[in-house]
């Protein structure tokens, strides 16, 4: 039984290093960004849950103890995550703006 909590740890970790790397590689879509990092701060909502459930029980008490603390890192991986969308969401924003002043100042000129 303890060994199989470890192993979801493991996967969890795997798993939330390959979404970063993936979220990097996908910077350009803030608006997916964003709900990732809701999604990751729900799951590291889960992770807390069943963390403290688990050191209810004494036998289980550190692993509930590390799948608590793996919640809040994950929450917390969520809540930059959510930022750095919002960030883009702004920048992005600013760039169409930019291009539309761009393009009415050459509508202008011709």
């Amino acid at each position: 039984m303890r060994m199989s909590i470890r192993l979801v740890v493991m996967v969890i970790a795997v798993c939330l290093v390959a979404g970063i790397a993936f979220a990097g590689m996908m910077m350009d879509d803030s608006k997916m960004m964003s709900d990732n990092g809701k999604m990751m701060m729900d799951n590291g909502k889960m992770m807390m849950d069943k963390g403290k459930m688990m050191m209810g029980n004494k036998d289980m008490m550190k692993d509930g103890e590390m799948m608590s603390m793996e919640g809040e890192k994950m929450m917390k991986a969520g809540e930059m995550m959510m930022k750095r969308g919002d960030m883009m969401k702004k920048k992005e924003s600013m760039g169409k703006e930019k291009m539309m002043e761009h393009k009415d100042m050459m509508e202008k000129k011709y």
